[in-house]
């Protein structure tokens, strides 16, 4: 029987929970929307998104990355500080002391689920998300992780694209700023979110926003997009690309006039006055 990789978390009131990776790449934080979220009850000893914790093949145990502005404490008995924008390796057995909170980490003897379909290791969709990643049509860099999801690739005039673009520094670069492009629409049709500044083994989401043209260029019918990330200064000559088609679905844009005829105008044909067509002499008779 195999267990999967795994993250105990207790405080210290006793309070206890067991966390499931579904997912290469985990945030915790205070924020409810992290895939680990921890109440620290206001206190601000949790950052909003304070750790990201990514799952390593090989050799099998995680890396956590600080994201948060204060320092955590890990190793086997959660005392060695891991400072804000420094990332640490860690195995079986080791723990992370974050606030109230110990999170345990437990690497599992599962198989690792193999890489998304796109360029670098990306995070794996949680179970039932509904995420199109991008397909096998893609270059990799062995410096830049580059994972392109999409909430769907049918765009209708008032259903817009909702997608997420993680980039992740693989490099040993500190403080490495990637620049996003899009291809495949015109500028007006989508909106990315600022390419994001990383230390090493770390990776940021960056929100993307697919937009109807409602017009006849681009015409309706499949459309190739690709996503492009470097880092010109930090990794000069590197990239990497994902790839995903979508659909436009018509827009149908009718209009009609009607003409109505001005106030005082005849309509139909003109009828004159009734005359009489008898002869002064026909009525002596």
């Amino acid at each position: 029987m195999t267990h999967p990789p795994t993250i105990e978390i207790a405080n210290v009131n006793g309070w206890r929970k067991t966390y499931q990776m579904h997912k290469h790449l985990v945030h915790v934080g205070s924020d409810p929307g992290n895939d680990l979220a921890l109440d620290d009850g206001g206190r601000g000893e949790i950052a909003p998104r304070h750790l990201q914790v990514i799952l390593l093949p090989e050799p099998a145990g995680y890396r956590v990355v600080n994201v948060g502005d204060g320092a955590v404490f890990v190793g086997p008995a959660g005392d060695e500080a891991l400072l804000p924008r420094a990332a640490r390796d860690v195995a079986d057995g080791e723990c992370v002391q974050l606030g109230d909170f110990t999170l345990t980490f437990r690497v599992g003897d599962a198989e690792r689920a193999d890489g998304d379909q796109s360029t670098g290791t990306g995070p794996e969709p949680a179970p039932g998300a509904p995420q199109h990643s991008a397909d096998s049509d893609a270059a990799g860099s062995g410096v830049i992780g580059l994972t392109l999801s999409l909430s769907q690739t049918a765009l209708g005039p008032d259903q817009p694209i909702e997608g997420t673009i993680t980039v992740r520094n693989q490099g040993r670069q500190t403080g490495v700023k990637f620049d996003l492009a899009l291809e495949g629409l015109p500028i007006d049709c989508y909106d990315v979110g600022p390419g994001p500044i990383l230390f090493p083994s770390a990776a940021r989401d960056v929100p993307l926003r697919l937009i109807h043209p409602r017009r006849p260029e681009p015409p309706a019918g499949p459309h190739r997009i690709r996503i492009q990330v470097t880092a010109p200064e930090a990794y000069p000559g590197e990239q990497a690309t994902a790839a995903q088609t979508i659909d436009i679905l018509p827009f149908y844009d009718h209009e009609m006039s009607l003409t109505m005829p001005e106030v005082g105008t005849k309509v139909g044909p003109e009828v004159g006055p009734e005359t009489n067509t008898q002869h002064p002499a026909d009525e002596l008779g």
